[in-house]
Order: C-alpha cells, then structure tokens, then sequence
C-alpha cells in the first residue's frame, strides 16, 4: 500500500470524487454480471480499485474501525433477522 497523506496532498478534495467514480465502475461491472457478461478480471480490477478508496474515504471523513465496526454489526444482524424472517428484499 502507499501513503494515504501524499494521496490525499495530491488530490485534496477529489479524493471523494475519485471515490464516487471508482464505486461507480465496480456497479458497473456488476451490472453486467447480472446480465451474463462478466469479465472476472474486470470485476476483481473493479473490485481492488473500490477497496483502495473505501479506504480513502475512511481516511479523508476521519472514521475510526470502532465506528465502522458498530455498524456492520448492525447492519448484518437486522439482516440476518430479515432473511429469517423472509423480508429480506
């Protein structure tokens, strides 16, 4: 990995539209997945470029592990209790 300080002195704030464009790509790629025209190579670039700027995005907003953490818990057990109850949609 590289240092994310000497990213974001380059980019400033368009570290979150680099964000927002490089999430888009890896939509894209899934969308076309769903359509039965996936390009693994494509979808895995897509996907470590999305990792790369979740990241970023974690870094330039100042959100800690803790936070993100609290969260994902959340969200996968009112998940879990959606599927369970089959209103997952």
């Amino acid at each position: 990995m590289y240092n994310y300080d000497k990213v974001k002195d380059v980019l400033n704030d368009r570290v979150l539209v680099i964000a927002v464009e490089e999430l888009c790509e890896l939509s894209q790629q899934l969308t076309k997945t769903l359509r039965g025209k996936m390009n693994k190579e494509s979808l895995l670039e897509e996907y470590a470029d999305a990792l790369i700027v979740m990241e970023w995005i974690k870094k330039y907003c100042n959100l800690t592990d803790e936070e993100i953490k609290f969260w994902l818990d959340k969200k996968n057990s009112r998940n879990k209790k959606k599927i369970e109850e089959g209103t997952f949609k």
